[in-house]
């Protein structure tokens, strides 16, 4: 497989928005690894997609 263009969705679907319950906590998704991923620190994949049609 190759490396996916920039119009080519890696994963597509709805995810449910979790924050951590903490004060100034994060709020974020828990996503399946993709198919190619490398993760460089801690575990964690860089990522940006859309919420409601706005970019994030």
């Amino acid at each position: 497989m190759g490396k996916p263009s920039k119009e080519e969705p890696v994963i597509e679907g709805e995810f449910k928005l979790q924050r951590f319950n903490a004060k100034g906590g994060w709020t974020y998704i828990s996503i399946p690894p993709p198919p190619s991923a490398t993760t460089k620190c801690f575990g964690m994949l860089r990522v940006k997609g859309k919420i409601d049609h706005h970019f994030a």
